[in-house]
C-alpha cells in the first residue's frame, strides 16, 4: 500500500497511508472535518490489504453510518467476507483463490441499499497473474496502474 500510495502522491493526490487498526481514528477525523467549512478532500477513496482490507469496508460503512460518502473503495484479498453499504459508489474487490494453493475466497457483497458498481475479481485464475498471492497481491504493478488511472479520472473530474 505504500508504494502505490507514493505513486498517488506524485500524481497530485492527497494520500494517507496507515495501519488498518487506527482506522476509526482516521474515520472519526474524516468526519470532523467533513462538518468543517474547509471540509474533506474529495473524491473520498480508502483501500486496504488483508486485515487492511477488513478495515476499509468497516472504515467505509462506519462514514456512511455519518452520513459521509466514499467515492472508491478497493479491497486485496480482505481475511473476511464483507457487505458494502449504500453510501459507497465504486468497489474493486481483488482477490486470490486457486493460485498456488491460495485458499482465500472473500467477495465483497451489497448490503441492503448499496446502488454503487461493486465487481470481486479472483486473480487466482488468471494465468497473467499467476505469480499473486495474499502476500503480494497490493504490490502488483498491472493493478496499481488500474486504480491509480481511475482514482486519478475521479479527481480530475473536480479540478475541471
Amino acid at each position: 500500500m505504500d508504494g502505490m500510495g507514493t505513486k498517488m502522491k506524485a500524481r497530485g493526490m492527497n494520500v494517507k497511508v496507515f495501519n488498518h487498526t487506527s482506522w476509526q481514528a482516521h474515520a472519526n477525523d474524516i468526519v470532523a472535518r467533513s462538518k468543517e467549512r474547509s471540509g474533506i478532500s474529495k473524491p473520498l477513496m480508502i483501500m486496504g490489504h488483508s486485515f487492511g482490507a477488513d478495515d476499509g469496508i468497516k472504515m467505509a460503512n462506519y462514514l456512511g453510518s455519518r452520513g459521509i460518502r466514499v467515492d472508491y473503495l478497493v479491497t486485496f484479498d480482505a481475511t473476511t467476507r464483507g457487505a458494502v453499504g449504500a453510501n459507497i459508489g465504486r468497489v474493486r474487490n481483488f482477490y486470490v483463490h486457486g493460485a498456488d494453493g491460495a485458499s482465500s475466497y472473500r467477495f465483497v457483497t451489497a448490503a441492503p441499499g448499496f446502488r454503487g458498481d461493486l465487481k470481486n475479481t479472483n486473480l487466482g485464475r488468471d494465468p497473467k497473474h499467476n505469480s499473486v498471492h495474499h502476500f503480494n497481491i497490493e504490490k502488483n504493478a498491472a493493478l496499481h496502474d488500474d486504480i491509480i488511472q481511475r482514482a486519478y479520472s475521479m479527481t480530475s473530474r473536480l479540478r475541471r
